[in-house]
């Protein structure tokens, strides 16, 4: 799966949430900020609006269409950015590589949530994303008879390297964890 989006690691998780939960989570701490999309999944915007600070994590939403309140938002700094671009279910598209830009100038990682593009339409690690999550549930599995996500790394990504040495918990190295795919 990593080879159809060009990724350098690949993790498996039981689902979307899962996914996108642990992506987000494998990278914060308390005391950080997230800055995100407005429209998201309702589960996405759950984890962004209400775990999150749980967590001590601050979050601030964005209209994701409009790159100055990227821009502004990210000016404060962030460690993380996340979106989904298209969106679920308003179908909003994201300039994937404008966001990563900014995410980037102000330090932080961009996550982003495929689920609807799939690698085949879209590759945001092309674009600039750091990791990008997918439920495998939806158009990769295509019937939905699994339940399950996949989550990947840019190869060759400095900023993905911390405690979660990929980006994707529980991962060590693309060739030495069972669950790569």
């Amino acid at each position: 799966m990593r080879l159809l989006e060009g990724a350098e690691a690949c993790r498996a998780t039981a689902s979307g949430m899962a996914a996108v939960f642990a992506a987000l989570l494998c990278r914060l701490r308390a005391g950080q900020r997230v800055v995100s999309s407005r429209a998201l999944f309702g589960s996405c915007h759950y984890i962004v609006s209400e775990l999150l600070p749980r967590y001590g994590i601050e979050t601030t939403l964005v209209d994701g269409r409009d790159l100055g309140a990227w821009e502004a938002a990210l000016a404060d700094g962030a460690a993380l950015a996340f979106c989904e671009s298209p969106s679920n279910p308003a179908m909003e598209i994201i300039d994937l590589a404008e966001v990563a830009r900014l995410t980037h100038r102000a330090g932080g990682l961009l996550v982003v949530d495929n689920v609807f593009a799939t690698p085949l339409l879209q590759k945001p690690l092309a674009l600039g994303a750091d990791v990008v999550v997918y439920s495998a549930t939806k158009h990769i599995d295509g019937q939905g008879a699994v339940s399950a996500a996949l989550s990947w790394r840019r190869k060759n990504s400095s900023r993905t390297t911390s405690a979660c040495s990929t980006g994707i918990p529980g991962h060590r190295s693309a060739h030495s964890t069972p669950g790569c795919c």
